[in-house]
């Protein structure tokens, strides 16, 4: 029994270990990864028991098909439009109603030429302006709308809305109790933007994004075929800010607060070529990162982050591509990062973000088109 003082002092280490839990303030562990997956984790099986998916199958499958339908037609929208859709498990219409005003918003002009023969082309669209775009199913029950209602003032009384004059925005898409709902407004020279996003009647997500140093200058491109002997310019509206200040909430008291210098990183990152080396994806993290000030706050508490916002390189590596970009990841206090892939992944918040994600994409196809 001569070693039993090291078995005893070895014993007394394990149970101090065991122990060793019960003094990490409560501060420290809100600091952890662990932890904070654990509130994403809380938010997404709540956002879930809102969305009810088995409940919405029928009405999501319609909106995606036919919203899928509508965004791949480049033919002009006018009222009464309509669009067949099917994916094969499901079938229906698509219907338009769209109602226009007399003033003209100019989006953009296009110089093309082809040879000794010169055409202008001007997108456009008339204020106030309401588009309905209306989905059914193959029985004629509705499965969900989306509405897009834009109107303008026209301060200096020409006719024409630009840049200069205020521009008011608001859009609902809704299906099966899911709502995402939103407005955007450009006013003397700056622009703001609140979008929420509800399930069965209770908010899920909240952002709202403010502009400073909004730049709404015209931009010019030009671009030549030589195998079409034509050549076109394009002269745009392009908006770009010196910073963008979001506030987003979320489930169980998250929120997500702060500033980012959306030139800064914006000339960073698309100096980048299409495939570019570790070496030039990190230059431009190195070059943008730091202009991200975005923090992660929990328990509704807004006084102490607990963790970042920020952009790291990643290396892009498979059957068919091998190339370093970048990509947003969570920054912790202890200097670990994580993507944000890596961060939801195997989460129920990482489930919900799946499952609404044909959603958000078909706003993301459809808004475009519709302006």
């Amino acid at each position: 029994m001569k070693h039993a003082p090291s078995y005893i002092l070895l014993l007394g280490l394990a149970l101090a270990g065991c122990r060793a839990p019960e003094s990490v303030s409560p501060d420290d562990l809100r600091d952890t990864r662990v932890w904070q997956q654990g509130q994403w984790d809380a938010a997404g099986r709540r956002a879930q028991q809102q969305l009810d998916p088995d409940v919405r199958k029928e009405e999501m499958m319609c909106m995606d098909a036919a919203l899928a339908v509508v965004a791949m037609d480049e033919s002009p929208w006018e009222d009464g439009n309509t669009w067949p859709f099917t994916n094969g498990q499901v079938e229906g219409t698509a219907s338009l109603s769209l109602q226009e005003g007399p003033l003209t918003l100019l989006l953009s002009r296009e110089i093309h030429r082809q040879g000794d023969l010169g055409e202008i082309r001007e997108r456009s669209i008339s204020l106030p302006l309401e588009a309905v775009i209306t989905v059914r199913n193959r029985q004629g029950r509705p499965m969900g709308t989306l509405t897009l209602q834009i109107e303008g003032e026209d301060g200096n009384a020409d006719g024409w809305l630009g840049p200069e004059d205020r521009i008011l925005t608001h859009f609902v898409g809704e299906s099966a109790g899911l709502v995402l709902s939103g407005e955007a407004v450009l006013e003397q020279g700056e622009g703001r933007a609140d979008a929420v996003f509800t399930a069965g009647g209770a908010r899920i997500h909240h952002f709202s994004l403010q502009t400073r140093g909004l730049d709404l200058q015209r931009g010019t491109q030009e671009v030549s075929s030589s195998y079409w002997d034509e050549t076109w310019r394009f002269t745009t509206f392009a908006a770009m800010a010196d910073e963008l200040h979001l506030q987003a909430e979320f489930p169980e008291g998250i929120h997500i607060r702060g500033w980012m210098e959306s030139r800064r990183i914006f000339e960073a990152l698309s100096a980048l070529p299409p495939f570019p080396s570790q070496e030039q994806a990190e230059s431009a993290v190195e070059q943008s990162a730091p202009g991200m000030h975005l923090s992660v706050f929990y328990e509704d508490d807004l006084s102490t982050p607990r963790s970042w916002i920020t952009l790291r390189s990643a290396h892009i590596l498979n059957a068919y591509d091998d190339f370093w970009t970048w990509e947003p990841a969570f920054l912790f206090s202890g200097g670990l990062t994580l993507s944000i892939d890596e961060f939801f992944n195997s989460i129920d918040f990482h489930s919900f973000v799946e499952d609404s994600r044909g959603f958000y994409y078909a706003w993301q196809l459809i808004l475009p088109h519709l302006l």
